[in-house]
């Protein structure tokens, strides 16, 4: 193990270093490392930028938006 950052790690019985595992997924080599996923992660399609999703979720927001406002009496 490079690193002794958690101290129950058992680098002796441990399949990998969880420190480097994370490095090297933060470093987009996640065939070395691995990332967390929610319950849901199985109903991704794709793996889009965190730019694509924020620009998806604000022409979401336009859309219901403008539809309330059209739904709207007054």
């Amino acid at each position: 193990m490079p690193y002794h950052c958690i101290v129950t790690c058992d680098g002796q019985n441990s399949p990998y270093c969880i420190a480097l595992a994370l490095m090297n997924a933060a470093k987009a080599r996640l065939s070395l490392g691995f990332a967390f996923a929610g319950a849901n992660a199985y109903m991704a399609e794709k793996i889009e930028s965190v730019k694509d999703v924020v620009r998806s979720l604000q022409d979401g927001y336009a859309a219901a938006s403008n539809q309330a406002r059209g739904l709207s009496i007054g």
